[in-house]
């Protein structure tokens, strides 16, 4: 053997053994599973579907066509255990209850909400967050579109974020906080465990407290964020899919309360391309859905967990613009029926970390020992 082949050998061979060494340690630790009771819900925009992860791994397609459910946006469980699912597509709020078929919670139109073509228009455009407060009551925070028409032609295109809120019977209620006018383009939306309400809008961060005084800026300047989600211990998680249209320029960052009503802010993680949607199950681990970019191939999303005790990984991908996340009881299926058709087959659950480390092995020696892994303030994700 040449002494050069026997140098590339002995490379390949050390690489081998210091990233078998190294799997166990950091990078495939499994992340404790969520309690039995839980399931994760996601949804995926106008491809028109809600998908079930359960705890233990295993997959189903919640509901999607014929069920009405069109071009669905935010999603929230109340405490009763109900799925409510923002759908700017059929106009509305609809509500999933275990066992029964779903009923329309919201109707934009009936709210006021609605699109009009003489004289004006002004309507939601699209959902950014839905979320109950402490009391119960559902929030949602949108993007609105207004049109000014002169001669059955539009003139004119503006936007604006608003909040608003709806009693138990899905009607609009007005009083001296809601709606919560002026913002841009609100996403991300959560409550505190004092009831104060957290916005992401654009590049910043409000906070408004239930009395309606003048809301807090908790940051600024950022680029353009998207999912939010708060853990018990208060601190803010939020997604930025950045400015950039091009490339992997999302990141998620941490904003940790300092106790005089600032907030500190890191880097959670960076390396992911459109982090959309986050949530939180209970045992702490933090959910994150990724499209796989501005404008995704079938198949490009993806959705990673950072679990409470440092690991990380891929949870699921193979999946069509997952946007938003939500996490309610298991085996609940909202008396969906089968699908219309034409959508993608079920995403790629992650394997067992045994096999990922004899694939990610593999990969290293067709390398040549070299290993390609995004790093995540600590976490690593092939």
């Amino acid at each position: 053997m040449k002494p050069r082949e026997c140098n590339s050998l002995v490379t390949a061979m050390l690489a081998l053994a210091a990233l078998l060494c190294f799997v166990p340690a950091r990078a495939f630790a499994q992340p404790a599973p969520p309690p039995p009771s839980q399931s994760l819900y996601v949804s995926s925009g106008c491809t028109g579907r809600i998908d079930q992860f359960a705890a233990d791994g295993s997959y189903s397609l919640f509901g999607s066509g014929v069920m009405g459910v069109n071009c669905p946006q935010a999603l929230a469980f109340d405490n009763a255990g109900n799925l409510y699912v923002a759908d700017i597509g059929v106009g509305g709020i609809d509500r999933f209850t275990p066992g029964n078929a779903p009923s329309v919670f919201v109707s934009f139109v009936a709210a006021g909400l609605n699109y009009t073509n003489s004289g004006g228009s002004n309507g939601v455009f699209s959902t950014g967050a839905i979320a109950f407060d402490n009391s119960g009551i559902l929030t949602m925070s949108c993007t609105s579109q207004s049109a000014n028409y002169q001669g059955g032609n539009m003139w004119g295109l503006s936007t604006s974020g608003n909040v608003y809120q709806f009693d138990s019977g899905g009607n609009l209620i007005t009083n001296s906080v809601y709606p919560i006018a002026g913002l841009s383009n609100p996403g991300g939306m959560a409550f505190d465990t004092s009831g104060n309400l957290f916005v992401a809008d654009s590049g910043s961060i409000y906070e408004f407290a239930p009395d309606g005084s003048t809301p807090t800026t908790v940051v600024t300047g950022l680029d353009s964020l998207s999912g939010l989600a708060i853990d018990d211990s208060g601190d803010l998680f939020v997604g930025d899919i950045g400015g950039d249209l091009q490339g992997t320029v999302g990141s998620i960052f941490e904003f940790t309360p300092n106790g005089d009503g600032t907030f500190g802010q890191s880097t959670f993680a960076t390396g992911l391309d459109t982090p959309t949607g986050l949530a939180f199950d209970s045992a702490g681990d933090l959910f994150v859905g990724d499209s796989g970019g501005f404008q995704p191939a079938n198949g490009a999303g993806s959705i990673y967990e950072f679990s409470a005790n440092g690991t990380s990984r891929v949870f699921a991908s193979g999946l069509n613009a997952p946007s938003y996340l939500a996490f309610g009881p298991s085996g609940f299926d909202g008396s969906a029926p089968a699908p219309l058709g034409g959508f993608l087959p079920g995403p790629t659950v992650a394997p067992e970390p045994s096999v990922l480390a004899a694939q990610v092995a593999l990969g290293g020696l067709l390398l040549g020992g070299s290993l390609l892994l995004r790093r995540y303030r600590g976490r690593v994700i092939v």
